[in-house]
């Protein structure tokens, strides 16, 4: 291939521009590469410089602080659910003037129960009493609230909700709706359901405007991670997503925990499912066998244990990492159980490749890990 066509193949491979002048004035001009080439340029133009904690930490910030001039304020946000529940209750109070908003103070005591400490003097406003009238009032206008927050979720319009609405309470309220409407102003409660409908809408809006906080949290992550069907990768992305959906929402700072990688996640995680299925493999492989062979059977555990790569690069990974006398001994080594004993020698458990054993008696962290060995057994 020549350096245009060089070029563009590890551009494709690389996840970035690389032109054919880098490609010259990296190696010497020749009418024809191959793909020892490529490798070389894609090993010396293709990776980027890897952060620090620290610089990486100041990295989410600017890049949330640029998403964050887009978004409207979580303040802004706020008060058009404030303003909903304001005309919520407005229009009930126009439309049900018999039923209270709040729970009265200073009434005989009717079944109280305070939950402050023994120790502590509960203020006036702590202690409620509810007489059963008043009681059946509160329970009303909770059922109505319900039942108009559903007709405007499910209507198009002001018209079709108001159908629903009064069709449900009526339905729902049937001793509410058998009274005299002569205490109700129909142009008042005509005036508070449009304010409502309207307060409803600007409520969906913010809850859109809500939404793309985590549209942005999620554009962050994926730029902080590499992309990978690795659950590792995963997790740690959705680790960082939560943690700038804070910062862009709350104002919580960033932190060195939120960019690296939890206890237990190792880094070389493709390498530990190789090694792992390679040791199970020589259960599965009576010897004396083949290395080929050997390999084949590790893939296809390390496969089942969530290994994202194809065969020739689990082949290539096992034979960077293991010394020549080690693959010579591979071939006739015998297979061992992991077996875990108590201080007085007696068996805690047997982790096999066809078995997995377990005392009930046994710590929680040596069951904890016979089922995780359990689980990655694969299935016949």
């Amino acid at each position: 291939m020549d350096a245009k066509q060089l070029a563009a193949e590890a551009s494709n491979r690389a996840g970035k521009k690389i032109t054919a002048d880098q490609v010259e004035e990296l190696l010497d001009y020749s009418p024809e590469y191959d793909h020892v080439d490529l490798k070389e340029v894609v090993e010396a133009l293709g990776r980027t410089p890897k952060r620090s904690v620290e610089g990486r930490v100041a990295h989410l910030v600017q890049l949330a602080k640029k998403a964050k001039a887009k978004l409207r304020s979580r303040r802004e946000l706020e008060s058009q659910d404030e303003e909903f529940r304001g005309a919520l209750e407005a229009f009930l109070n126009a439309l049900m003037p018999g039923v209270k908003s709040g729970l009265p103070t200073g009434a005989v005591s009717w079944g109280v129960i305070t939950t402050t400490s023994p120790d502590e003097k509960p203020a006036p406003d702590e202690v409620y009493a509810l007489s059963p009238s008043e009681l059946r009032r509160a329970m009303q206008l909770h059922h109505a609230r319900e039942i108009i927050s559903s007709a405007l979720s499910e209507a198009s319009d002001s018209a079709e909700a108001w159908k629903k609405a009064g069709d449900a309470l009526v339905a729902a309220l049937p001793d509410w709706a058998r009274r005299p409407a002569d205490g109700v102003d129909h142009g008042r409660v005509q005036g508070a359901w449009l304010v409502l409908c309207e307060a409803y809408k600007n409520k969906l809006e913010a809850d859109v405007e809500y939404l793309k906080y985590w549209v942005k949290a999620g554009q962050i992550a994926r730029k902080m991670i590499n992309r990978a069907r690795d659950a590792t990768r995963l997790a740690r992305e959705l680790r960082i997503e939560d943690a700038v959906f804070e910062h862009l929402w709350f104002g919580t700072p960033m932190a060195a925990r939120d960019v690296e990688p939890l206890p237990g996640q190792t880094k070389h995680r493709a390498r530990y499912l190789a090694f792992q299925a390679l040791d199970d493999a020589l259960g599965k492989v009576p010897p004396p066998r083949s290395l080929e062979r050997l390999l084949i059977t590790a893939y296809r555990l390390a496969r089942h244990r969530g290994y994202a790569g194809d065969r020739k690069s689990f082949k290539r990974l096992v034979n960077r990492h293991t010394s020549p006398s080690r693959r010579e001994r591979l071939k006739t080594e015998e297979y061992r159980p992991l077996i875990l004993l108590r201080g007085d020698g007696t068996t805690m458990a047997i982790i096999g490749v066809q078995r997995v054993w377990c005392d009930p008696e046994a710590p929680d962290w040596v069951r904890g890990l016979a089922e995780q060995s359990a689980d990655s057994l694969p299935t016949q």
